[in-house]
């Protein structure tokens, strides 16, 4: 068995690389190709507010299956010095004969670049066109690699706008971007509602229990994309913002009927699962029939994400290959890098 360590896995896979296996994964999800159980939640709220997440899943044709296990400790980034506030690995095995193949000591990082690579494939579908402000909620690693994804595929961003709830961590948020990003106007914004109003896309990438971005803050036109309510208590957008959407597109319909602000609006009767007009990749699908998700630049549009297996498995698919890491029935063969 193979084991492949973080700074492996860092050295090699960059995050504009894996937007595409992802983007693919969406669409295999909703075609019926995953076989993604329901995700395992270990809640801990006594335990500095920890959780730990069991995803596992396989997806014809790949010859291999996993289970990811993945830490949230959010309390972690308050210690001093700071610490990363996820963790976690992937183990993979042989979907030919069960054999153990892989350990990827990846310390959560491809579970975050898969997250920021799902914000990018909403935002490259969903985002209307001429978009040039974009605005980040929460400062952390996430909120960054959300912002260089988008970045990526919505060139005509050119004005950045930061909230959170940490000044500190704000500001050396923004200082980083300014240093790598000098074309763009980076601004912080004292307060969340000076940077929801003038966003054409608005991205959540925090640990908020209770919503930090309003309905009646959103312009016609927005793209809302919320990422960070993983879980039946997390919440990042009010059901306002919810139900004034004229479309809300998800990961995955099952999961969110349970979890973040659709799944809590679903328990408390604000509405049902109908609200949901569609899965991400039922979208792409469609778009590529030529019925694109966005049907007008005056839609307000929440893109609500919870995190599917499917996605570290395309991502895996991607770095195992990278690796040469393969499986052949009775005997697995593992090839050096």
């Amino acid at each position: 068995m193979r084991t492949i360590t973080y700074e492996e896995i860092k050295g090699l896979v960059r995050l504009e690389d894996v937007i595409a296996p992802v983007r693919e994964s969406f669409k295999s999800y909703s075609r019926g190709g995953a076989n993604i159980p329901p995700v395992q939640h270990l809640e801990m709220p006594q335990r500095q507010k920890g959780a730990l997440h069991i995803k596992t899943g396989h997806v014809e044709p790949f010859d291999f299956c996993l289970v990811k296990v993945a830490s949230t400790f959010p309390e972690n980034t308050r210690q001093v010095p700071p610490k990363p506030s996820i963790n976690g690995v992937i183990m993979i095995f042989s979907a030919l004969d069960g054999e153990p193949l892989a350990v990827l000591e990846d310390r959560a990082y491809i579970t975050q670049l898969r997250t920021a690579a799902a914000g990018a494939v909403g935002a490259q579908a969903l985002a209307r066109p001429g978009a040039e402000t974009l605005a980040i909620f929460g400062s952390g690693a996430q909120a960054r690699l959300q912002t260089d994804a988008i970045l990526h595929v919505c060139p005509g961003i050119r004005r950045v706008l930061a909230w959170g709830r940490t000044p500190e961590n704000v500001r050396r948020f923004a200082e980083g971007l300014r240093a790598s990003r000098p074309d763009l106007q980076i601004e912080v914004k004292a307060s969340a509602e000076e940077a929801a109003r003038p966003a054409d896309i608005l991205v959540t990438t925090t640990y908020a229990n209770e919503p930090i971005v309003k309905g009646e803050w959103l312009r016609e036109g927005v793209l809302v994309i919320a990422m960070g309510a993983d879980s039946n208590y997390k919440r990042e957008i009010d059901s306002e913002a919810v139900l004034r959407a004229d479309k809300v597109y998800v990961d995955s319909r099952s999961q969110n009927q349970t979890l973040g602000e659709v799944g809590h609006g679903i328990r408390t009767g604000l509405w049902d699962a109908s609200r949901i007009d569609g899965e991400l990749g039922e979208m792409l699908l469609a778009a590529e029939q030529g019925r694109p998700g966005r049907s007008s630049d005056r839609e307000r549009i929440v893109c609500k994400l919870t995190g599917v297996a499917v996605q570290e498995i395309f991502v895996c698919d991607y770095v195992l290959k990278a690796f040469g890491v393969t499986a052949v029935a009775g005997e697995p063969v593992l090839a050096e890098a």
